[in-house]
């Protein structure tokens, strides 16, 4: 029933959340350092480390994202919620916030211009050194030829590289779209059960509405009764004045 305390399961999220931020950070750490001191294009440790980092912020974003959803749920039914004043949901508020925001600035420098430009230039060296390496085999009478191949390759692989760039971003925004309606149903949920639990609230309400009005027509047939009458107007005048007579009394006795 909405009339009882419900379960606030905030600190065993945040603590949970806790631990997968310092990995994310972790992971972020060993991200940069695998950008700026190895060759992206040759070394696996890079392509090793950003799917690693990936993984950490999914996790995060779900945990930040059902933090949110704890915190909206506490702000719509506050009676339900008497250990959280104001102050303990503005800090939860602020924490998930601040929160969402580290994971978003971590994964905008992941898609930065800065991280695309390192890619693209050790892509462009590793290519640059093979066209080299075959035009000392083959001699000096061939290097134009081989410059000609090698920039058609060059321009073939940079094209190649910007369809795959662009259908990762592509596979991110899905990504996205999927947590976002993953977060509706989630919302959904919620708002379905407070729709249910003042449901149940209103047909109790009826009841005891049922109950009483139940009640009033025994006593006012039994007025009716004793006065010899059916005067529905002078029965409930009738019940009106005892009702003050008997208020009446109770102050005069207490007062005195």
């Amino acid at each position: 029933m909405a009339g009882k305390n419900l379960v606030d399961p905030w600190t065993t999220m945040k603590e949970l959340c806790v631990v997968q931020l310092n990995e994310v950070n972790t992971a972020y750490r060993q991200f940069e350092a695998a950008l700026m001191q190895t060759d992206t294009e040759s070394n696996p440790t890079y392509k090793k480390k950003k799917k690693k980092l990936n993984a950490k912020l999914d996790s995060a974003k779900k945990i930040t994202s059902q933090m949110d959803l704890a915190v909206r749920a506490i702000s719509r039914q506050r009676a339900n919620f008497p250990n959280v004043d104001d102050e303990d949901l503005k800090m939860r508020k602020d924490y998930v916030t601040s929160t969402q925001g580290r994971l978003r600035e971590i994964q905008d420098a992941v898609r930065s211009q800065r991280t695309r430009d390192k890619v693209a230039a050790d892509r462009r060296a590793a290519l640059t050194v093979g066209g080299g390496s075959k035009g000392k085999n083959n001699g000096s009478g061939s290097n134009t030829t081989k410059n000609s191949s090698s920039s058609n390759s060059d321009f073939m692989q940079d094209q190649m590289e910007q369809q795959k760039e662009i259908r990762g971003q592509q596979d991110e925004i899905l990504d996205n779209m999927i947590d976002g309606v993953e977060n509706l149903g989630e919302q959904a949920k919620v708002i379905n059960q407070t729709l249910e639990e003042e449901s149940q609230l209103l047909a109790q309400f009826e009841l005891e509405m049922e109950e009483a009005q139940a009640k009033m027509n025994v006593v006012m047939r039994t007025m009716s009764k004793l006065l010899k009458t059916k005067d529905t107007c002078q029965l409930w005048l009738i019940l009106f004045l005892t009702l003050t007579i008997v208020i009446l009394a109770f102050l005069v006795f207490y007062t005195d």
